[in-house]
């Protein structure tokens, strides 16, 4: 089949195949970013300034990369 068709239906195969795992496969760091988003999200905006919203939300990236199943320090 190779000699026939050549390497790009193969390779093409792969990709989608790739794809389609990377989809099924739910990933841990996405799944703590959301989370802390969400909590973002439904701040009290009179509560928190906005500088403090900002730290927050800078503060999220690195503790999911550091720690999955890290929360938000509010």
């Amino acid at each position: 089949m190779i000699s026939r068709y050549g390497l790009a239906p193969l390779a093409f195969g792969l990709v989608v195949f790739t794809i389609l795992i990377i989809s099924i496969i739910p990933s841990p760091h996405k799944a703590c970013l959301d989370n802390n988003i969400a909590i973002l999200d439904s701040l009290d905006r009179e509560t928190y300034s906005d500088d403090e919203i900002s730290k927050l939300g800078k503060s999220i990236g690195e503790g999911c990369r550091a720690d999955k199943n890290y929360q938000l320090p509010i």
